[in-house]
């Protein structure tokens, strides 16, 4: 029995740093997504020139 619970402590310990090493790369990204709508709509603060008449 104490296999059987040592085995399955050893896979519980896996699994969670498995999932904290993903969610260590999941997080930026989704702030990243959060982020980029508000980015693009800003701007660059340039006000755009009208083309020259040829």
């Amino acid at each position: 029995m104490s296999e059987e619970n040592s085995v399955s402590n050893e896979q519980k310990t896996e699994a969670r740093r498995d999932f904290i090493k993903k969610a260590a790369y999941v997080a930026p990204v989704i702030m990243t997504m959060k982020a980029a709508p508000a980015l693009a709509q800003s701007g660059s603060g340039v006000t755009p020139t009208p083309p020259p008449v040829p």
